[in-house]
């Protein structure tokens, strides 16, 4: 077979460089708009991240003053990611001994006896079915070694678009309400 014959050059009459030019013209102004459109977008989206961190913020300091007990944890795994101001003052947490806790540490880890771990396990798929835990008693080591707290805790799953995304605690030692 002669490959040639399939070879047809194109006559200088057929090819002109200008006629695409309108729908050039319109690919190129469709890009413009778009990339227009993504920097709205951006600017939008870091104003939204902006006031968010400023709302956390603020939620934050909120907590912080709250002269309870706060712990935030995952479900079920009970990896703590947040303890507020008061719970390490109570618990004698620094800000070193906080940072290498923080997503490390469960509430597994805090609890002395087998009984308690079996009763968080049961409280956990509480929280798991969406269910709030009523308050109940839990012993914790203060981690600077002041002794052991009598602790009443109650948690409440976080529930986010129908499913438990984690859970809070809330806590005060026995004896100081």
């Amino acid at each position: 077979m002669n490959l040639s014959v399939l070879w047809k050059q194109p006559s200088k009459q057929s090819f002109n460089p200008g006629m695409f030019s309108n729908e050039l013209k319109t690919v190129k102004d469709d890009m413009q708009d778009l990339i227009q459109q993504i920097r709205i977008d951006q600017y939008e989206l870091e104003a939204l991240n902006k006031a968010l961190k400023f709302e956390r913020s603020k939620f934050m300091q909120m907590l912080d003053t709250i002269p309870v007990i706060i712990t935030t944890f995952s479900v079920p795994g009970g990896v703590i990611d947040y303890i507020n101001k008061y719970a390490k003052d109570r618990l004698g947490i620094n800000e070193e001994t906080y940072k290498t806790l923080i997503g490390k540490i469960t509430l597994f880890d805090m609890l002395k006896t087998s009984a308690e771990i079996e009763d968080q396990r049961n409280h956990m798929r509480d929280l798991l079915e969406g269910k709030a835990v009523p308050p109940h008693i839990h012993y914790v080591d203060s981690f600077d070694g002041s002794g052991t707290k009598t602790m009443i805790v109650s948690s409440t799953p976080f529930i986010f678009e129908g499913e438990v995304i984690g859970a809070i605690a809330t806590s005060y030692e026995k004896g100081t309400l």
